[in-house]
């Protein structure tokens, strides 16, 4: 009997020890900055397995050990080869290394390799590209984006795209994991996002993963730089229009590192000596507008790294309009007339990424997001009679302003089960708070002997918003890779909460080696309403929730397509 369990623990062991495998995790970094690269994939040579970082840069990479060769592939990078013995989970940091710096063994991206199974609907831009679609001379986010199938962009002089004939309000903006809600500035001229502040762009339009959610037409996902973690790093561009700072690098050690990112029109500032010098109407108005991000990240450990961001971006205008009257030795009348508006975002964020065990990423996010709008006229008349030495007086001042107020809470979880089979889930909550406006009128007359200040404001509406979503990337096969998830969403805002269910569905099947067919269905819900009083988007446009009588606006998508590469040197998409 005694040898009998003893042979049956031996071959336990055997089989266990067989069976065994190892997680490598860890992070990719662009050895020249140490910034962490997002959607680079890990690739064991030996078992021809693979991983791929999440929007942090994490992996994690299954491996039966022991010998590993890796090597990380990346759009527009060369990597070295990684050979090392593992006898245990272990916790990597793998340096992509620049063409110029490379003097080791490498292996090549092909370029369009990555894009046989990135979801349909998915599409990642590359930072670089940002250059070919300027606006007015400058890099320009927003102009990229709508320089893509299926989105466009509004009339100039609105603001916001338009995908996939959704309107302008069924569109999310992140920035890092925020939502902002003015994406523009001068009317829709120029982006509210600095491209030099920008790490990675991507743009869903359809198969939604189930992370993502509260829009109905698509999700803007945009990453700002960390930081140089090597060396001081800077650029200044000085434009025709507005000019631009960007400074970044290591704080005290290599594990903090803080960016600065400021951008500033100066119409404003070239508009006065026009006018002093007659070559521009007094009347005509003075506009700037000004965007700044900053941030900082330490390292606590190789499993604990904590971030605090902090945006804000704003655009002013200011007409002023002088008059007077000289009647002889009678009266002299003088009148000044003031109207000035303003709009903008402010975000202020902490995260909190750690690695629990081996292989399962936490990601916190806590954060306040604001955008407020708000307009004024400052009107006063002065008429002074010579003879009697006597002036009266009347003015009138109106004031109005809106806004919406976020506070958001999420916690986002990875976990590989395997190379072929990994989890997201994730759940959060945010309170808004939506102002529809407040209005402030003040009438005084001297002459008539009148005053009246009135002051009134709409009803100020509350809401949470709450999901939790669970999502499944599976590779059944290397010709078959399945994403589905659920996502459930709701609204609580005075009335009993809502809640609804969000199913997604991506599945990309490989007919030959080049030929790839894509199919998904997603759900979306949208709790929040945009009112326009006018068929373009405007800073004037009101958030509201979804209340009685305004049901949530709820979208299903089905999406089809095949994708072909040609011989790595062209990929066609239909």
């Amino acid at each position: 009997m005694l040898k009998f369990h003893l042979f049956s623990i031996i071959l336990f062991t055997a089989i266990h020890l067989q069976a065994q495998t190892y997680s490598i995790t860890g992070y990719v970094t662009d050895s020249a900055s140490g910034e962490r690269i997002i959607g680079a994939n890990v690739v064991d040579l030996i078992t021809n397995t693979g991983a791929s970082t999440n929007s942090y840069g994490f992996f994690d990479l299954k491996i039966s050990g022991p010998k590993v060769k890796i090597v990380v592939s990346y759009v527009g990078s060369l990597s070295p080869l990684f050979e090392f013995i593992v006898k245990h989970d272990t916790l990597v940091m793998l340096s992509i290394h620049t063409t110029r710096e490379l003097t080791e063994v490498i292996v090549e991206t092909k370029s369009n390799a990555y894009k046989r199974w990135m979801p349909l609907g998915m599409t990642v831009i590359p930072v670089k590209s940002l250059t070919l679609t300027p606006s007015l001379g400058e890099p320009d986010v927003l102009k990229s984006i709508q320089s893509q199938p299926g989105v466009k962009g509004g009339l100039e002089g609105s603001a916001g795209i338009f995908v996939r004939g959704g309107g302008n309000g069924e569109n999310l903006f992140l920035l890092d994991d925020v939502p902002i809600y003015n994406v523009s500035h001068l009317y829709g001229f120029f982006s509210a996002f600095n491209s030099q502040a920008v790490k990675d762009l991507k743009v869903v339009k359809g198969c939604f993963p189930a992370r993502y959610g509260g829009r109905a037409s698509s999700v803007i996902d945009v990453r700002s730089i960390d930081g140089n973690n090597k060396q001081l790093k800077g650029s200044v561009s000085i434009g025709l229009i507005s000019s631009q700072i960007t400074l970044h690098g290591p704080l005290l050690s290599e594990k903090t590192t803080f960016m600065v990112a400021a951008r500033r029109s100066y119409f404003d500032l070239l508009a006065k000596p026009l006018k002093d010098a007659g070559a521009l109407n007094k009347n005509f108005p003075d506009y700037f507008f000004y965007d700044m991000n900053v941030k900082l990240a330490h390292a606590f450990s190789s499993k604990d790294k904590l971030y605090f961001n902090f945006y804000s971006g704003k655009d002013h205008m200011k007409n002023e309009d002088e008059f007077t009257e000289l009647s002889g030795s009678i009266s002299n009348y003088t009148e000044s007339n003031v109207q000035t508006s303003g709009w903008g975002n402010t975000i202020a964020s902490g995260r909190w990424n750690h690695l629990f065990g081996s292989s399962l990423f936490v990601n916190t996010t806590l954060a306040y997001s604001t955008y407020n709008y708000f307009t004024q006229t400052n009107f006063n008349a002065a008429n002074l009679l010579i003879s009697e030495q006597e002036t009266t007086i009347r003015s009138y001042f109106a004031n109005y302003k809106s806004n919406i107020d976020d506070l958001i809470a999420k916690v986002d979880f990875d976990y590989a089960l395997s190379n072929n089979h990994t989890l997201k889930f994730g759940f959060g909550n945010t309170y808004h708070k939506f102002n529809p406006g407040n209005n402030h009128y003040r009438v005084s007359d001297e002459e008539l002997k009148s005053f009246s200040d009135t002051a009134y404001a709409n009803k100020i509406l509350y809401g949470n918003e709450f999901y939790i979503y669970f999502e499944g990337h599976l590779k059944l096969n290397q010709k078959l890779l399945s994403e589905m998830g659920v996502r459930f969403s709701g609204m609580q805002s005075g009335e009993p909460a809502i809640w609804n269910a969000e199913p997604r569905v991506s599945i990309n099947y490989l007919l030959t080696p080049d030929l790839v067919i894509k199919t998904g269905y997603s759900r979306m819900n949208q709790y929040m309403h945009l009112l326009s009083s006018s068929g373009v988007s405007m800073p004037t446009d009101i958030w509201v929730p979804a209340l009685k009588g305004i049901k949530p606006l709820q979208s299903d998508q089905v999406n089809i397509g095949l994708t072909y590469n040609w011989n790595e040197k062209a990929f066609f998409f239909v």
